[in-house]
């Protein structure tokens, strides 16, 4: 029975606390990924302004494919892209932009030709800026 007291540990204990190791190696990563992940997802909400105001493009079938762009004012005086969408009938071609109160100039381009250059502000009390473009104007009924 001595001679059982005095032999090295089996290939099975030491197998287990590699895998044990291993365990909490992975744990610790994990933990470390996810506040990470935590502090990336914060970074980026902390860096913007709520989106709290709305502006909607309305448009028609002749205004398909049309390419609206709104720019915002910056820091340094100059106007800077902030969103970008095409009007397609998915969308009963009508455009809906979430974004923080402010000024903003819309653009709508249709190939090379541009149908509107407007500025608008959007605010977060319930004003919405309503914009229609339509390529050919309704007609009025004869009489």
């Amino acid at each position: 029975m001595t001679q059982n007291a005095t032999q090295s540990p089996s290939r099975d204990t030491a197998a287990h606390g590699f895998h044990r190791s291993f365990a909490v190696i992975a744990c610790l990563v994990a933990v470390a990924v996810f506040l990470i992940s935590i502090a990336i997802i914060f970074a980026g909400w902390g860096g913007h302004d709520p989106a709290t105001a709305l502006i909607v493009v309305q448009g028609d079938p002749s205004v398909t494919d049309a390419v609206v762009t709104l720019f915002r004012p910056n820091d340094r005086g100059d106007d800077e892209k902030f969103l970008e969408a095409k009007i397609t009938d998915a969308d009963d071609y009508r455009l809906r932009f979430h974004v923080p109160p402010g000024p903003y100039r819309v653009n709508v381009l249709l190939g090379d030709k541009r149908l509107l250059k407007q500025e608008v502000i959007a605010n977060d009390r319930g004003e919405v800026p309503y914009i229609t473009i339509l390529m050919h104007p309704p007609t009025r009924p004869s009489i």
